[in-house]
């Protein structure tokens, strides 16, 4: 059976969370601190305060995939990965035992049959087959419902490539007129009677959206989006300048191996009126073209990154810059990684340029480059309508609407740094709930990334910010910030105004 368990090998991604390649450049700086809850028992049929999916075999967390209008409670111990493309997003389950007993691999499909169903979709499937001349046995072929949906179920057992016996299953739901998901499964004979009611637990609780649904939530919250940052006007951004903020980043000590809080960072930010000219800090004014004195809000950020597994430290430095009306930005970003006597640098550059009559979206343009210009990289894109300029992005506690006290969902799309593309970035802003006066966002790069979790207070300044991986920003006083630094011997070059 080597093959049929090499392919359902578990990925390094860890429990629950998608594999994330190492961030370069702005991605440490902007994965740091970027600013729709989980929500109840999905599909289970029971109150959320009796319903405990460990008792079911089950993770305590659901996996929630936006994209596929999908949330359903997996497997305890399973590993999960989320693939995207441009065209689709699929998930990949599989068991986390040494031996996984079972993998999953979950998908959209679009119908070619004149009158869709779920049951015919398995009989196209398994006529293909016999048509291919495969030979198979069906174990069950049956209806099967979750979530008020009338899906199919089907097991059969065949022999893999390398003449070792295995089962196929497939569960396949309708989730729009055309549209299916199919749950496609894999597993051994020998397990198949212990595996089989684990996965049916699994499905009892899934939820499904209409394709529809998908849409209209998405049109819904970027309206909101779009109305929010149209009321955002030049005093609501001149309210943002006042004296900067230092943040610490650490690991709290309840998620440190060595039992305390253990530091991973820095961060001074503060917002000024400057010349657009300024993003080049390198730059003197009289060099400046005359279009560089235009006056707008910069956002300055400055940041350290301690990386203990390289023994190595990250400095870098940010300017944000954007025009009162937000018609246009630039900013720049510098990355500078030491590892003893070795350095690297690298830098970004990005542009949005203003709509004009032969530039009618205007346009965003982004340059990375390494030490001396080694390397060059230039990205272009049409410039989304609804967009969050990366200034504001840093500000946005204290320019969303505290009135009325009602969770409220936005969206709009922006530049991210650690998927080098535009996104459409989902926010869900609401009062804690808990007496006081504070507000809690909890932001989405895109509806299936992993939360950022920030509170505010009743001033939109921020409180704490929790990261997906469990790290936490949260302001501090810079004396004590050096404090802190000096009694664990960390290096404090640097830590000043």
């Amino acid at each position: 059976m080597r093959r049929v368990r090499e392919k359902m090998t578990p990925s390094r991604a860890g429990r629950g969370r998608p594999a994330w390649r190492r961030p370069a450049l702005p991605l440490l700086l902007l994965g740091m601190l970027l600013s729709l809850p989980t929500s109840p028992a999905a599909g289970s049929g029971e109150e959320t305060d009796t319903f405990d999916p460990r008792a079911m075999g089950l993770e305590p967390k659901p996996l929630i995939v936006e994209s596929l209008g999908l949330e359903m409670y997996y497997p305890l111990g399973a590993t999960f990965q989320i693939h995207r493309t441009t065209r689709r997003t699929t998930v990949t389950l599989v068991d986390g035992a040494a031996v996984p007993a079972w993998s999953m691999r979950i998908q959209p499909m679009i119908s070619s049959l004149p009158d869709p169903t779920a049951k015919g979709q398995i009989e196209q499937l398994l006529a293909t087959w016999r048509a291919a001349g495969r030979e198979f046995s069906v174990l069950a072929n049956e209806p099967a419902h979750y979530d008020h949906r009338a899906g199919q179920l089907c097991y059969i057992r065949q022999r893999s490539e390398g003449e070792e016996e295995i089962i196929v299953g497939w569960l396949i739901l309708p989730f729009g007129e055309r549209e299916f998901l199919v749950f496609a499964i894999q597993t051994l004979p020998d397990g198949f009677d212990h595996v089989r009611p684990r996965l049916e637990r699994s499905f009892s609780t899934l939820r499904l959206r209409d394709v529809k649904e998908i849409v209209d939530v998405r049109k819904i919250r970027l309206e909101a989006g779009r109305a929010f940052l149209e009321g955002v006007d030049e005093a609501d951004l001149r309210d943002l300048i006042r004296p900067g903020r230092w943040l610490r980043y650490y690991i709290p000590a309840a998620s440190a191996e060595s039992g305390r809080d253990t530091e991973r960072g820095c961060m001074y930010i503060e917002f000024i009126e400057a010349k657009r000219g300024a993003v080049n800090p390198d730059r003197a004014e009289d060099a400046y073209d005359p279009e560089d004195h235009q006056l707008g809000l910069m956002a300055r950020v400055r940041g350290q990154i301690i990386d203990t597994e390289a023994n190595a430290t990250i400095d870098s430095r940010a300017f944000y810059w954007m025009a009162w009306d937000q018609s246009e930005e630039r900013w720049s970003i510098q990355v500078t990684t030491r590892a003893g006597s070795r350095s690297r640098s690298e830098a970004q550059t990005g542009v949005r340029m203003p709509r004009s009559p032969g530039n009618p979206a205007g346009r965003i343009v982004i340059i990375d480059s390494s030490s001396g210009g080694a390397t060059r990289d230039q990205k272009n894109w049409a410039a989304p309508q609804v967009y969050l300029s990366q200034a504001l992005r840093w500000g946005l506690g204290r320019l969303l609407p505290r009135r009325p006290q009602e969770p409220r969902a936005f969206s709009y799309y922006f530049y991210d740094g650690t998927e080098e593309s535009i996104s459409l970035r989902v926010d869900r802003w609401e009062p804690a709930g808990d007496g006081s006066e504070n507000w809690i966002l909890t932001s989405r790069s895109k509806s299936d990334a992993p939360a950022i979790v920030s509170v505010y207070d009743e001033d939109g300044d921020l409180v704490r910010r929790t990261l997906p991986d469990g790290s936490v920003s949260e302001p501090i006083d810079l004396d004590e910030l050096n404090r802190l630094w000096r009694s664990k011997g960390l290096r404090t070059e640097g830590l000043n105004r």
